[in-house]
């Protein structure tokens, strides 16, 4: 990692000017070119556009992302130059009124802008994907974040190096932190290479953004990235950035032997004057001629400070005066016995700084060696902090990549396979970008239109109409420059031509009325569409607004049937109803409403596509506290038809928004439902999984027993055949022991097809308490409960459940006799599982109780719940015991005042699958606590 930081590159730059002025010159020669390529680029049908829809701005809030600061101010000239072109200023005004910079940028085309082609623009998006790719891999982003804000403008330093120049320790510094983030650049696409591809990032998609960020960077996809690692390590060799004393960075002494010996020669003749001055200073001559008892330095030499009232006696001795204080009260005098040492020590500077000159002009020498590769490795860098910002403002935007189309394709699209007359303009809940960058609370839209149709959007004022225009126009720049856009899906052309008319445009110095404005804007659309139709999009924000309303409206519907003849692509806001009358004539023609709570007098912001809006002017103004007589009189002047359409268009707008509104209720439980029936499963599959495993749990404890009871067997026959040899007979073998497991197991695996007569039960004689087995399940258990007369069905408490089953599935249970006497011991049965599972969990309760082992799957915390809020929780941890195939759980409650404590035992109370609880232990918690048997 580095230790330099920006702070330090700062210093480097105020402390020494001499690269800043170096650019300064460079970007003031580059001014004077005769082409004005800014000029020219706007000229092309897009000036208009990014000053209304606010690109600026954008480009702005991109460039707070950059890192390099040169790159940063030269993106903010590039824009004040663009700006300044848009606001009626000529270049030769530019030229002469603003910075040098800002005029060198009229020579060149903006860093980040549109481009004109959807190969072009495609490029970009590769580019885009390749930078992710690139910024994913370990450890890059973390070294050329802080590294890209260190790089310095290297190309009049090169330039000076060339004609003969020396460049300075801070120029240097400058060109190890070049080679350092080339070498991190070069390191992190070859580790990008490596990645394994994934299903969700195919080989082929990963190495074709690759691809792209290299011909970006180096201008060839195969293009190795230049290093200079030799450059680099000499340099980092030489210069000393942190000296130990503090100050400036300086070559370091052990760039060569030569500095080293001269840098030691001058330390000791410095040490050796402050002897010689401290001796002088406690000399009783000079002492009584001191205005203080200390030494200084003026101009590289040791003096005294001596009182003027004694200057003479000292001067007599030989001294030399080298100045005095702003009073004249005091004197610098230089003793002759000092002389000869800060003669000595002045060469000895000398000697160093001829030795760093002889060592600078040799590692300029090397750094004009590589001066190519240095300029190639700047580029890449300046390309790839530019790729970086635009990366991490559609992170910004939460943004994705669009699909672009390309006209000029026989289908039009980026797949041939996908076939389409007409691509359409397809935006999925879009937001305006600008907004979202000030954190207002966007309402996204969906925006469909096909290229040479037209969108009217019609609707009250306030109601979002101009935000959905700029939103199309601003999502049409961002996908022409190879920005993400604000959607959850893109799909879109690449206009060569975005013509706009947002706002009101009139010029008391240009002689411009608003209705002027307009037409001037209308015109170059038309202009612009009969020569590339489809390749133009037009943006009109109340179309033909400014003159007479029949005659604004009959030129609107002409100008919009000439733009949609001519191939242009339109969107446009109005309230005039003939407008919204043409989608019912022309299928080319497509209304949209933006919506207004009239109730709440606040807009709702969403559009919707395929009816037309109400301006519902009188609504609102009655809304607002308009005199009901003007309102009157205003109806009577608009006639019943104008009320009815207005009124029909307000009905059309409310049940959209009732309908819209239920939609998005039913959509809400339509996913709160899918949720629930996910979990729903998944407990269910839980559950499935704890019986399984709590079988296998139990054959595996009637396992361990059964080897247990041989091995206590093994030891017993032992033991006997020590003491009574007569006696061993008596016992079991292994194997008579084994056949009888054996058939124990077989008893209980097979299902008999029909039960013999005398393992059947009599309904007539069965009551409440007796035992009975079920045989499907294979359990004995106890009646509790009968139904019908006959009993027809029983319901039978098993040892991990209870049931209700058929009569004809029971059995009366028969004890038989052992078949063999053997010494009692304290075995299990060998395959009695409910045995097994009840003596373990029983283990935790009755007289002798000992304290559960808990752990994070068995202790439940409802501490701080409310008393419904703790029922719904007891009933949730015995459901998720189960999930976990746990026997007993822990319920964590608290003291209180008591009420949940009885809440959490009511409850379990009343719960079939708890068998036994009981108070916490003195261990567990007390009467904090509650254990729970669960079955």
């Amino acid at each position: 990692m580095r230790n330099s930081s920006r702070s330090q590159a700062q210093r480097r730059r105020s402390a020494h000017p001499r690269s800043v002025e170096r650019q300064a010159r460079a970007q003031a020669e580059d001014s004077s070119g005769a082409d004005v390529q800014l000029g020219a680029w706007l000229a092309e049908g897009r000036g208009h556009a990014l000053r209304h829809l606010g690109w600026p701005r954008l480009i702005r809030a991109l460039s707070e992302g950059l890192r390099i600061d040169w790159l940063r101010a030269r993106v903010l000239d590039e824009l004040e130059a663009m700006e300044a072109l848009m606001a009626g200023e000529s270049v030769a005004e530019i030229r002469e009124t603003r910075d040098p910079a800002v005029a060198a940028a009229l020579d060149r085309l903006p860093a980040i802008r549109p481009e004109t082609c959807a190969a072009a623009a495609r490029r970009r998006f590769d580019e885009l994907d390749g930078c992710a790719d690139l910024w994913a891999c370990e450890g890059v982003a973390e070294i050329l974040r802080p590294g890209l804000g260190e790089l310095e403008v290297l190309g009049p330093s090169i330039a000076a190096a060339r004609g003969g120049g020396v460049l300075s320790v801070f120029e240097l510094i400058a060109v190890i932190e070049l080679c350092r983030c080339a070498q991190a650049l070069a390191e992190g696409l070859q580790a990008s290479a490596a990645v394994v591809p994934t299903p969700s990032q195919p080989a082929g998609e990963r190495a074709r953004g690759l691809a792209a960020l290299r011909a970006r960077l180096f201008d060839r996809p195969d293009a190795e990235p230049p290093q200079a690692g030799a450059l680099l390590a000499t340099m980092a060799r030489s210069i000393e950035r942190d000296p130990p004393g503090g100050g400036d960075p300086r070559l370091a002494e052990g760039a060569s032997p030569a500095l080293g010996q001269a840098r030691k020669q001058l330390r000791a003749q410095r040490q050796s004057l402050i002897a010689r001055a401290e001796r002088s200073l406690r000399s009783a001559e000079l002492n009584e001629a001191l205005r203080d008892g200390y030494w200084t330095e003026r101009d590289g030499r040791v003096v005294f400070p001596v009182r003027s009232d004694a200057l003479g006696g000292v001067r007599r001795r030989g001294a030399i005066i080298h100045g005095s204080s702003s009073t004249g009260q005091t004197f610098f005098v230089e003793p002759a016995e000092l002389v000869e040492a800060n003669n000595a020590m002045r060469e000895a500077q000398l000697e160093v700084a001829r030795v760093e000159a002889e060592l600078l002009a040799a590692l300029t020498e090397a750094v004009v060696e590589e001066a190519d590769s240095l300029l190639l490795m700047q580029r890449a860098c300046v390309e790839l902090d530019l790729c970086v910002a635009r990366l991490e403002l559609g992170d910004r935007l939460e943004a994705v990549r669009p699909q672009l189309i390309d006209d000029r394709s026989p289908s039009g699209a980026e797949d041939e396979d996908e076939l389409d007359a007409a691509p359409p303009i397809s935006l999925t809940s879009a937001r305006h970008p600008l907004m979202l960058l000030d954190d207002v609370d966007v309402v996204p839209n969906d925006v469909e239109l096909a290229r040479g149709h037209a969108l009217i959007i019609s609707g009250p004022n306030a109601g979002g109409k101009t935000v959905a225009l700029k939103t199309l126009g601003l999502c049409a720049l961002m996908a022409a420059a190879g920005l993400r856009l604000p959607c959850r899906r893109a799909k879109l052309p690449v206009f060569r031509h975005l013509i706009t008319d947002v706002g009101d445009d009139q010029s008391l110095t240009a002689n411009l009325s608003t209705f002027s404005a307009h037409i001037a804007h209308v015109l170059e659309a038309l202009a612009l569409a009969a020569g590339d139709g489809p390749g133009t999009l037009v943006l009109l924000d109340e179309v033909a607004v400014g003159t007479d309303p029949e005659q604004g409206a009959a030129l609107a519907e002409s100008l919009l049937v000439e733009l949609v003849e001519r191939g242009a692509t339109a969107m446009v806001t109005t309230h005039y109803d003939g407008l919204k009358l043409l989608a019912t004539r022309d299928p080319r023609f497509h209304n949209a409403a933006v919506g207004f709570d009239l109730q709440r007098m606040l807009p709702t912001f969403r559009l919707s596509m395929g009816v037309p809006g109400s301006s519902s002017a009188l609504a609102v103004a009655r809304r607002l506290g308009m005199p009901e007589a003007v309102l009157e009189r205003a109806e009577a002047i608009l006639g019943d038809e104008g009320v009815r359409v207005d009124e029909l268009l307000r009905d059309i707008e409310a049940e959209r928004t009732s309908l819209a509104r239920t939609r998005e209720r039913l959509e809400r439980e339509t996913q709160r439902l899918a949720a629930r029936d996910r979990e729903v499963r998944g407990r269910e599959r839980r559950v499935l999984e704890g019986v399984r495993s709590r079988k296998a749990k139990a054959y595996t404890s009637a396992m361990d027993q059964l080897r247990a009871l041989e091995r206590e067997l093994k030891q017993r026959r032992k033991a006997l055949r020590e003491i009574q040899p007569e006696r061993v007979e008596a016992l079991p073998t292994r194997a008579e022991l084994s056949a009888d497991a054996r058939a124990t197991l077989e008893a209980h695996r097979e299902q008999p097809e029909a039960p013999p007569p005398e393992d059947r039960v009599d309904p007539r004689r069965l009551a409440v308490g007796d035992k009975v087995r079920v045989r499907s399940m294979k359990q004995e258990g106890e009646i509790v409960g009968l139904s019908g007369r006959p009993p027809k069905r029983a319901t039978v408490q098993l040892p991990l459940l209870r049931t209700t089953v058929k009569i004809s599935d029971l059995a009366p249970v028969r004890v038989e006799a052992p078949r063999r006497k053997i010494k009692a011991t304290k075995a299990a049965p060998v395959l009695n599982f409910e045995a097994a599972v009840t003596a373990q969990a029983a283990s935790h309760f009755g007289e002798g109780a000992v304290a559960i082992k808990r752990s994070v799957d068995n202790v439940f915390d409802l501490r701080g719940k409310r008393f419904d809020e703790a029922e719904r929780g007891v009933a949730d941890a015995v459901a998720e015991g189960l999930a976990r195939d746990q026997d007993v759980i822990l319920i964590r409650h608290g003291h209180g005042g008591g009420a949940v404590r009885k809440a959490v035992r009511d409850c379990l109370g009343r719960l079939a699958n708890v068998r036994e609880f009981r108070p916490g232990l003195a261990a567990e918690g007390g009467e904090a606590v509650t254990v729970v048997w669960i079955e």
